[in-house]
C-alpha cells in the first residue's frame, strides 16, 4: 500500500511538474504574442504615419507646382507687357 501512495504521490507530482511547465510554456508564448501585437500596431502607426507624410508631401508639391506655374505666367504677362511699352515707346518716338 506504501509503494502504491508513493508511486501516486510521484505521479501527481510529475503531472504538477508538467502543468507547471505547460503554464510556463504558454505564459511565454502569450508574451511572444502580445509583443508581436504591440510591434505589429507600432509598425502600422509608423506606415500611417509616413503615409500621411508622404500625402502632405504630394500636396505640398502639388502647391508648389501650382505657385510655380502662376510665377511662370505672370513672368510670360511681364514680357508682354514690356514689349508692348516698347512698341509704344517706339511709337511716340516715331510721331515725334
Amino acid at each position: 500500500m506504501k509503494a502504491l501512495l508513493e508511486a501516486l504521490t510521484l505521479h501527481y507530482k510529475c503531472e504538477a511538474k508538467e502543468l507547471e511547465a505547460l503554464l510556463a510554456f504558454h505564459k511565454a508564448e502569450y508574451a511572444l504574442e502580445a509583443e508581436f501585437v504591440f510591434r505589429t500596431a507600432a509598425f502600422h502607426k509608423a506606415e500611417s504615419t509616413f503615409h500621411m507624410t508622404e500625402s502632405d508631401f504630394l500636396k505640398t508639391e502639388s502647391v508648389f507646382r501650382k505657385a510655380e506655374e502662376a510665377f511662370r505666367k505672370a513672368q510670360r504677362k511681364r514680357i508682354e507687357a514690356r514689349k508692348r511699352f516698347k512698341i509704344k515707346f517706339l511709337g511716340l518716338n516715331l510721331i515725334f
